[in-house]
Formats: C-alpha cells, structure tokens, sequence
C-alpha cells in the first residue's frame, strides 16, 4: 500500500464540498477542497440573471423571461430567474401603467373629461381614458346642435324653441344658444320678425307701424304688434278730440266760449276742430261806399251799400261796422263852393 513505509495514510479522493446558493467553489483540486466564492452577478445587465452558477461553475448571464399582458417577472436579477406575477389591481378611478416585463407599474388617475370635452375612448385596467376636444367634431346642419362636453357626445338635435317675445340666440355647433328677448323699438315703430316659426333665430327689425286714412289712428301698436285703425271717438255737443291721428287717440277737450260782441266764429267748435273767435274789425275792409253789417256770433257779415242821402248831405261814418249817419254838406268861404258833397263823399270847397 501508498505510504506504508512510513506508517502514515494516503487517504482517499472526496467529492469538493457545495457551496450555498448564491456562491461556486473555486481551487478544489489536488489536497485542496478550494473555497467559495460569490457568485459574479454583478456582471449581468440590467434585464439579465445569472444562469447555473453553482458547484464550481461560475454561470453565465441570460435574459430575464418575460411574460404576457396582465403579468410581470418580479424579482429577476441577481441569480434569481424572477416569478411570473400578475399585474395588480388598481383602486377606482385609477389605472395601471407600465405593467411589464420586470416593472409592477405605478396606478394613476384616470383622466377627467373638462366642460368642453367627449370621452373618445373609455379607460381600461391598463389604459388611460382618452378625452377629445369637443370642437374637433363634425358641425350639424343649420338649425341644430351637438350636445358634447363632460364626457359625453350626443347626436345632432334640433335648436329649441323658444316662448314668445323671444329668438334663440347663439345655438350651432356644440353649443344650444339661448333665448333672447326681442327688443324694444322707438315709438311709432314695431319689432317684426323676430322669434316665432317664421324666425326662430333673428332679433328681427323695427318697422314704421304705418298710418291711417284721416279721422282714423292706430290703436295697439306696441312692441311686436302692429295693432290697427280705428275711428277716432266723437266727444259730444260743445266738445272737441285733440290730436287724434297716427298711434294717438287723442283727447276730448271742451271748445271754447261763444264769441263775445265784436267777434265772429272764424272756426266753428266740430267734433274735430276747437271755437275761434276772430274780432270783426280784423277782417278786411269793404269797399267804399260800403259798410261790414251783421258780423257777430256765428255770423262773419257781409258789405253792404252806405243808404244814400237827401241832397246837400252825404253819409258820414259809413265805414266797417257801421252804416254812419247823413250830415249837411259843410258851407265854404266867400267866393267859394263846395263841389262832390255827395254818397260819403263831403265834398271840397
């Protein structure tokens, strides 16, 4: 036998003892059993694991295994191939981002439509909602509207009507406007064409209200109507209607007093005229030879001839108002006489 010369053991060959997970056993050979040693993970990549590292094999770096939508690899690196782990659920109105490969993802908000906004597309467990500005859609017709915003998007619809005295205002697009009063217009004017059937969307235009034959006004034109003729009113005896005509309907007013003595009625109190009286001295003069009889009341006279006089008189005084009276011609100085004393005429010496 080895060794026996000398009293001592050869021994015998024994397998190199393993090392715990994470190390390889380097110089075991000869009479050495070597020792361990970490494993070189720390060469790997990111992504890589280190594969077979065990014994006395150092190992070598693979890729970490990846795996379907709704799972991740938790834990690959190192000398750990990693799990196959499902992604997580988020909490309401959350989301998850960035489930996959060695990632768990991170849960966020879902996306909140504004006021002027449509949900294009509805969030998933692992997809935000994607929300689209409102004005980006397709417009609608003339006369319609698209109710969008908050989310949501409807189909065209038509404007709405609105109450009378009132247009819409505004309504197109994504908008459904609102109602407007139909404005007011100057006196003597109407508003035409506004709101109602025939123009649902116009304020309209002010309109003269039109006029009347005479002794007629219009009655009820304000705002948007244009009301109609209408008689003007008779006021009884001794009274008279003022200013009745276009949109007035005037006022019944007593007519003044009868004329006093020395006037006459040039207006007579009617129905639609007031009493005026005009002084008789006022009218013009009546020829010569004439004088103005029977003015007063209602009565303006009328010229009449001066009466004629006995002969060696004339007619003084017959002028406007009054026939005068005979006077005898006058008598002239010696040597002298009195020529044309006759009708009003006295005469000249």
């Amino acid at each position: 036998a080895r060794g026996a010369g000398r009293g001592g053991s050869m021994g015998s060959c024994q397998p190199c003892p393993s090392c715990p997970t994470g190390k390889y056993r380097v110089g075991c050979s000869g009479l050495s059993e070597g020792s361990c040693v970490d494993c070189p993970s720390s060469q790997c990549a990111a992504g890589e694991w280190l594969s077979g590292c065990a014994g006395d094999q150092p190992g070598q770096c693979d890729s970490c295994a990846t795996h379907p939508l709704g799972f991740y690899n938790a834990g690959c690196g190192g000398v750990s191939p990693g799990a196959k782990t499902p992604c997580r659920a988020c909490g309401p109105g959350q989301w998850l981002s960035g489930c996959e490969g060695q990632e768990p993802g991170v849960c966020r908000p879902v996306s909140m439509p504004l006021e002027s906004e449509y949900t294009a597309k509805p969030e998933a467990w692992n997809s935000d909602r994607v929300n689209k500005p409102c004005l980006g859609l397709e417009g609608c017709g003339a006369g319609s509207w698209r109710p969008c915003g908050n989310g949501t998007r409807g189909m065209c619809a038509k404007c709405g009507a609105c109450d009378n005295g009132h247009y819409r205002e505004g309504c197109g697009g994504v908008s459904e406007g609102s109602c407007a009063p139909c404005g007011h217009c100057d006196p003597g004017f109407v508003r035409v064409q506004c709101g109602g059937d025939e123009a649902p969307f116009s304020g309209g235009t002010c309109e003269p209200c039109g006029g009347c034959a005479d002794g007629e006004f219009r009655d009820g034109c304000v705002y948007m109507s244009g009301g109609e003729c209408a008689l003007c009113r008779d006021c009884g005896a001794e009274m008279f209607l003022k200013g009745c005509g276009g949109e007035d309907a005037g006022a019944c007013l007593e007519c003044s007093p009868q004329c006093e003595p020395g006037s006459y009625e040039a207006v007579a109190c009617s129905p639609r005229t007031n009493r005026v009286c005009a002084d008789c001295a006022s009218q013009a003069a009546c020829p010569s030879g004439e004088f103005r009889e029977g003015c007063g009341g209602v009565s303006r006279g009328e010229c009449v001839a001066c009466s004629s006089c006995p002969a060696g008189s004339y007619r003084s005084g017959c002028d406007t108002g009054s026939r005068g009276v005979c006077e005898t011609c006058g008598a002239c100085p010696e040597g002298q006489f009195r020529s044309g004393c006759s009708g009003v005429d006295p005469g000249v010496c």
